[in-house]
């Protein structure tokens, strides 16, 4: 089973706060969060480096036909795909687990949108 895990981009702050972080918000009572705040959840997956996979990061991959796929992560009828808007066509790639050992975050969408642009 997946676990439930969430992180926030807060805006005013200009800061990603982890899920240890939000949980200790809201165990010690310290407020509300905007209407800004962007939440983002754990997908379940780990990079090759073990990092967590969320929404709204940005993977680069080199699997399939020996080319380089970088987009962001989001959730899409039904399933987490890597998606890049910034490419004419729009690159879009299912994340399928047993390929996660070719997957690597680079950033996520709200601190590093500049890793998207077509070059």
């Amino acid at each position: 089973m997946r676990e439930i895990k969430f992180r926030a981009w807060i805006p005013e702050r200009g800061i990603m706060g982890s899920h240890w972080e939000l949980r200790q918000r809201i165990n010690l009572g310290l407020g509300r969060f905007s209407d800004k705040t962007v939440f983002m959840q754990y997908t379940g997956l780990k990079d090759k480096n073990g990092k967590e996979i969320y929404e709204g990061d940005i993977v680069k991959t080199d699997y399939g036909e020996n080319r380089d796929i970088k987009g962001k992560v989001e959730f899409w009828e039904g399933h987490y795909r890597l998606y890049n808007p910034g490419v004419s066509r729009g690159i879009t790639e299912v994340m399928y687990s047993h390929l996660y050992r070719h997957w690597e975050v680079i950033g996520n969408i709200y601190e590093n949108p500049d890793l998207l642009e077509e070059k």
